[in-house]
């Protein structure tokens, strides 16, 4: 949609078409998001589940799972409840958003999707200059904001920049399902430091080192790419300014 909004040129009817679809999409992402938060957490206690030895693990295990599994039908029912009811405002309100952008006339030539979704990360990583467990997660929605930006064209540079922007959300996401996970873990064991709790936060430990080295890598790698396109950008300009001159001279 931002994309959408961007190649309009920022038509107040596709604004408000798009504000509107925003606003639901939001709703229903944070109900199926919590379904799906817990989908993922008992698939990693099936996965620890196959590598311990120990009984008591296992029923640690056991126990957890009961627990996220009664949690996920209660969440997973009150996202039903609301399903019917979002699908029909989901397809009147894409339907208006569509028919505002075909009113708003041909599309300009736009930008490769790359390079926007390079100005949004290169703007990210200003918001954020030092990434810590505070901020981590907040940086990969940001990622994924772009990421989705690079996904406008099938172009060679945005499926590359797409694929390196998933890499940061993808290494972050696994570390944010493992710190989620690890509080559950802890909740359920009353706060006691239970052996499923030592183990669960190793590993959360683990990957948010994993984390923290993609996501250098890619960040490295993509602001680096954003200058050079900067620099090239102003020396096209400086060039066409002098031809321009020269023509007028």
């Amino acid at each position: 949609m931002d994309a959408l909004d961007r190649e309009t040129c920022g038509t107040l009817a596709v604004g408000k078409g798009a504000a509107k679809l925003r606003k639901l999409l939001k709703r229903m992402r944070r109900r199926a998001g919590r379904v799906r938060d817990l989908d993922v957490h008992r698939g990693l206690l099936e996965k620890m589940s196959q590598d311990v030895g120990s009984d008591t693990v296992l029923k640690e295990i056991a126990g957890l799972d009961t627990t996220l599994a009664e949690r996920r039908e209660r969440r997973a029912a009150k996202f039903r409840q609301r399903a019917g009811h979002w699908r029909e405002n989901l397809a009147q309100r894409a339907g208006s958003l569509l028919e505002a952008a075909r009113e708003a006339g041909d599309l300009p030539a736009g930008k490769e999707a790359a390079e926007p979704a390079l100005e949004s990360f290169a703007a990210l990583c200003r918001e954020m200059p030092v990434l810590d467990v505070g901020n981590l997660h907040a940086f990969r929605k940001g990622a994924k904001h772009a990421r989705y930006l690079a996904e406008g064209d099938e172009d060679d540079w945005s499926r590359r920049t797409a694929k390196r922007l998933k890499r940061v959300q993808d290494a972050i996401g696994m570390w944010h399902d493992w710190l989620v996970l690890a509080k559950e873990a802890r909740d359920a064991a009353s706060g006691q430091q239970t052996e499923l709790v030592k183990r669960i936060e190793a590993r959360r430990d683990r990957q948010f080192g994993s984390a923290m080295r993609t996501t250098g890598r890619v960040r490295q790698e993509l602001l680096a790419e954003w200058e050079s396109l900067l620099i090239s950008k102003k020396v096209r300009g400086k060039a066409a300014a002098r031809v321009e001159w020269r023509k007028t001279a």
